[in-house]
Order: structure tokens, then C-alpha cells, then sequence
């Protein structure tokens, strides 16, 4: 985590709370994978991406 928080890998806010993966495939293939904030998460939902709530304790912040 950076000193202000996570940011968002989707629209590169700053969020707090709650973190989303976001994923899709194709033929088996990993096509997508991002985590993301709550509206972002929103919208993937919305496009019909297989989005996750995601433990961001488990992501590595450069």
C-alpha cells in the first residue's frame, strides 16, 4: 500500500473500503484481471465482468 492508500487499476483513484477483482476469460485464457474500487466494480458488473470482492491485505502496493 502507498502512503495515501490503494489505488484503483481501473480510473487510478485513490479509494478506501472495499476492493473488487475484476476478471475475464476466454478459452480458458486470463484475458482481464484488475483490482478495482466500488464504482468501477459497478460498471465491470454492468458489462457483465465476473467482479469479486477482494481482501486488498492480500495485494502488493509498489
Amino acid at each position: 500500500m502507498n502512503a495515501s492508500g490503494p489505488i484503483c487499476e481501473h480510473c487510478g483513484e485513490l479509494y478506501e473500503g472495499r476492493a473488487y477483482r475484476v476478471t475475464s476469460e476466454e478459452d480458458g485464457i486470463l484475458l482481464l484481471d484488475m483490482i478495482v474500487c466500488h464504482s468501477c466494480s459497478i460498471e465491470a458488473r454492468r458489462l457483465g465482468l465476473d467482479t469479486r470482492k477482494h481482501d486488498i491485505r492480500h495485494i502488493a502496493f509498489n
